[in-house]
């Protein structure tokens, strides 16, 4: 079933015809009728746009996605960073984010509808705000990093660390925690500033990926419009033409 779309001064209408012997509900007619319009059919010039490199993209951002994540666990798991990145577990919602980004993106690639590639352009605009708040959180978080290095060499030379003063006994007792720390210090904090950096560089990825894929989204609906509007500019001139050929 189609439906029909009334334009007048300042309204839209539109006509869905129902099928009263079907045991869908009204929803699903509509939504099934919706489906199956020319905006949500599948164009032959979004297939040119989109088919080629766009499946690649999608692939590094589900992977990215993916690396996020686990990264992310194990970066939690060493390092106990901010507020934003332990208590509100950013690692697994910005994967999940990409992932969802590089499905949307697949989906847009293997049915170049109007209406799919321009979703697929919207989500893709929003995983690139998320990769620029992910570059953010990890560039906090490594500058931190560094400040705590830092504070750890005066820790060790001068017995400070932050306010806090070491007194002769302790640093005379050669106490035990006081060792474990710095084995803890020397070992798990390199390997977590490299796993920030790791995550850093997926984030930048995922940044200009999430751009390139939603700047193809959006040449392939503007080559649509013009698709549209090339007819109407063409029509008077082929009809002139053919007026001159007869006389």
């Amino acid at each position: 079933m189609a439906f029909s779309v009334t334009k007048s001064e300042g309204t839209t209408i539109f006509t869905i015809p129902s099928d009263t012997e079907s045991s869908c509900p009204l929803l699903c007619q509509i939504l099934g009728n919706l489906c199956c319009s020319p905006t949500c059919l599948v164009s032959g010039r979004n297939r040119k746009v989109m088919v080629g490199t766009v499946s690649s993209l999608a692939t590094v951002q589900i992977m990215v996605g993916l690396l996020t994540i686990g990264f992310g666990a194990i970066l939690l798991i060493l390092y106990n960073g901010p507020y934003f990145m332990n208590y509100n577990n950013a690692p697994y919602w910005l994967g999940a984010a990409f992932i969802i980004s590089g499905i949307f993106t697949i989906f847009g690639e293997r049915f170049p509808s109007p209406c799919l590639v321009f979703l697929t352009s919207v989500v893709n605009m929003t995983s690139a705000i998320f990769a620029v708040v992910a570059i953010v959180f990890y560039a906090v978080v490594f500058d931190r990093m560094c400040y705590e290095r830092g504070d750890y060499n005066d820790y060790r030379n001068n017995g400070y660390y932050g306010t806090v003063n070491l007194t002769d006994l302790v640093r005379k007792a050669n106490d035990p925690n006081l060792q474990l720390c710095r084995m803890y210090e020397r070992t798990v904090l390199p390997v977590a500033m490299g796993v920030n950096v790791l995550l850093l560089v997926t984030a930048v990825l995922q940044l200009c990926v999430s751009i390139s894929v939603a700047v193809l989204a959006i040449k392939a609906v503007e080559k649509k419009d013009e698709e549209k509007q090339v007819p109407e500019v063409q029509q008077p001139l082929m009809e002139e033409v053919t007026a001159n050929h007869v006389a």
